[in-house]
């Protein structure tokens, strides 16, 4: 959790915050607040004004934004408000995002913004998220999980807080344990977002590039769910798997020889030699399950190795040149 999520969860917890609760109430604990439709020449949400030098700043908000952001720019204002290292005035925008040494705003477009302005922006967020949707209750909330009804989870906690769905899903992927990916798809099938919880170990889908439905080989459930009018893919992936028995008295290279003269995919030898050793060698100290799990997500990372993976011998190939490198380590 990082510094400025830390003082969320100290006013939640003096606070004793439950979702579904007035923000507004809260926010005026420590500020003044004003709902105002914005001059059209300032493009922004909100503004906080004499942070750390009146007894309680003033909070201006942006009425001609849509509800639901006016909500999230209260939050995110109360960061400033709180945040002891945030001071003086600043004035919002609550959708903006640090991508390498850049930014980027919800509208794709990149702008010439301050590095300074950015880091306290991203923290004033981060505040607001954990405010809105704290931690230890979405974990609680997270125990009941039913995948299949994933939909109507995220109804009742966008209900419950009144946060946006990026804000959510974004939470909840902060907060679930390894083995869940999600991704955004618009009508043209391209992906518009995508999410993947800590520690998954499969490749997380790059916006802007075209979803196809075996985008993963290997997966445990896979859902197809809407919130409103956007259309969502949600998988979950096994992290420990049964370690398979050996039933081919060949070594692995005459099996992987055998796998690649039936698919005529020698030329790939190179590159599949290379993915099992290299996930061993990063994940050793792990068990057996979770390591041919891991070489198993590796292996699905790569589009063109799909009926490599498919090849009735694909799990032969795995388990006698891991139990060789695993013999090697002792």
């Amino acid at each position: 959790m990082e510094p400025e999520e830390k003082h969320a969860a100290r006013l939640i917890k003096k606070h004793k915050i439950v979702p579904p609760y007035n923000l507004e109430e809260l926010v005026s604990l420590y500020a003044e607040i004003e709902f105002l439709p914005f001059p059209k020449d300032i493009n922004a949400d909100g503004i906080s004004y004499g942070l750390k030098k009146l007894d309680k700043p003033k909070i201006y908000i942006n009425s001609s934004r849509p509800k639901v952001r006016q909500n999230f720019t209260l939050a995110h204002e109360l960061g400033h408000v709180i945040i002891p290292w945030h001071t003086g005035n600043i004035v919002s925008h609550t959708d903006i995002k640090v991508i390498g040494e850049e930014s980027i705003t919800e509208s794709g477009n990149y702008d010439d913004v301050d590095y300074e302005y950015r880091l306290i922006e991203n923290e004033a967020n981060r505040f607001a998220a954990e405010i809105l949707i704290p931690s230890l209750w979405l974990s609680d909330m997270i125990s009941d999980l039913e995948v299949s009804r994933i939909d109507d989870f995220l109804e009742e906690i966008i209900n419950k807080t009144r946060a946006s769905k990026d804000a959510t899903l974004i939470k909840l992927f902060n907060v679930l344990p390894a083995g869940y990916s999600c991704v955004q798809i618009d009508s043209d099938g391209t992906i518009t977002n995508s999410f993947i919880s800590k520690d998954t170990q499969v490749r997380k889908p790059i916006i802007g590039t075209e979803y196809y439905p075996e985008i993963y080989p290997i997966y445990k459930e896979k859902i197809d769910f809407s919130l409103g009018n956007r259309h969502y893919i949600f998988w979950t992936f096994d992290q420990f798997v049964s370690v398979p028995d050996e039933t081919d008295i060949r070594t692995w290279r005459e099996i992987l020889k055998s796998i690649l003269n039936d698919l005529d995919m020698q030329s790939k030898m190179a590159s599949i030699n290379a993915i099992l050793p290299s996930a061993f060698q990063t994940n050793k100290d792990k068990t057996d399950s979770e390591i041919i799990s891991i070489i198993y997500h590796r292996y699905s990372n790569h589009k063109d190795l799909n009926r490599f993976i498919d090849h009735p011998l694909f799990d032969q190939y795995v388990i006698k040149r891991f139990k060789e490198l695993r013999a090697k380590q002792k």
